[in-house]
């Protein structure tokens, strides 16, 4: 995340001595995605946040290929699919490969846990529903047509608002999820032909640390297989933070398209992201205008509407690799559960 952002309290300089109104010490954490090197966030706990009590693995998690391989198309109706339950532990896999896998869950509980993905950055398109998504970093509201982006290692918690559906499309990416650079000159800052800028990017709004202490368990996925960590504090302590490095949301309303005197027909728009940079999940109730021309591109909605499917294909460019959205050939590989995996994980023996 290219984008400088400063939430709480934090002291004058980085790693100085950051006393809490008790006279004790604040504790400093380094989170990032290439370690000192990469974008990163400064966070500042009430408590250390490697106190952990216990750790152990509750299930495997691991996806498997269909064996049906066949060449054919595919319709995912995911409206038929099973409704409710937890938006991390309920994902349903649609379809994976070496890079991205995507899944669908229509949440209709909160978590009592917390969930961090440790092996991938994590995409959430909001197709319906609104609510709030907690984290380290703080509050983050959300609403429908929202890419929330949440990079690997962020601990945090959906909030979903009473009475109101829910619909996820979830897109796991293993590589760092950022904007794309054709749309960033030479030091990050967005141009002026690009398809969204500064103004677009939402980030947490506000920062309540809590100051408890107890059990309070931690879902981790990584190599595969997901892990619970009971801490003995509430993970979101954090007073203040700063940097380059949280989650932050995107809404598809917010999209739009250079153009002049006359429509053209575009190319694929763009959203942030790194294999995800050439995927879009457009509603057919969105209109997208072009800037100085008051009439929608009408070619690329027709494009979109003609099919609700979605499918990914691998592209091969000069510019290096991509994942680009096409309405027929199954490029990824259909998906289907191991013996134990999100769908199948006993709630009992998680909290148990």
């Amino acid at each position: 995340m290219p984008i400088y952002h400063q939430l709480g309290n934090i002291p004058r300089k980085r790693h100085i001595v950051f006393r809490r109104p008790d006279g004790g010490l604040y504790a400093e954490e380094l989170m990032g995605h290439e370690g000192f090197t990469g974008t990163s966030a400064l966070l500042y706990h009430i408590h250390p946040p490697t106190t952990v009590k216990s750790a152990r693995k509750v299930a495997d998690v691991r996806l498997e290929a269909d064996e049906e391989t066949s060449l054919r198309h595919r319709h995912f109706l995911t409206a038929r699919a099973k409704k409710g339950g937890s938006p991390t532990l309920d994902r349903i896999p649609l379809l994976f490969n070496s890079d991205i896998a995507m899944y669908y869950v229509e949440p209709d509980v909160n978590d009592a846990h917390c969930y961090r993905n440790s092996q991938a950055d994590e995409v959430v398109y909001v197709v319906e529903g609104t609510g709030t998504l907690e984290s380290v970093f703080g509050d983050l509201p959300y609403k429908a047509g929202d890419y929330v982006v949440l990079h690997r290692n962020i601990t945090f918690r959906w909030r979903l608002d009473a009475g109101v559906a829910q619909k996820f499309l979830v897109m796991e990416s293993r590589g760092h999820v950022r904007f794309p650079r054709r749309y960033l000159n030479d030091v990050g800052q967005f141009i002026e032909g690009a398809p969204f800028c500064e103004r677009d990017i939402r980030r947490p709004t506000t920062l309540q640390p809590h100051d408890e202490r107890g059990d309070f368990p931690i879902l981790v996925k990584q190599y595969d297989a997901l892990n619970e960590l009971v801490l003995d504090h509430h993970p979101f302590d954090v007073v203040g933070w700063d940097g380059y490095f949280y989650p932050w949301a995107f809404n598809i309303h917010d999209l739009s398209r250079s153009s002049g005197a006359s429509t053209s027909r575009p190319g694929a728009p763009d959203v942030p992201g790194r294999w995800l940079r050439d995927l879009l999940v457009l509603p057919p109730a969105v209109r997208l205008r072009s800037r100085g021309n008051p009439r929608p591109v009408q070619p690329f909605e027709r494009r979109l509407r003609r099919s609700a499917v979605l499918c990914v294909e691998r592209v091969h460019e000069p510019q290096g690799d991509r994942v680009r959205i096409h309405h027929a050939s199954p490029g990824w590989t259909a998906a289907r559960s191991a013996p134990r995996t999100d769908r199948g994980i006993d709630r009992r023996q998680v909290h148990q």
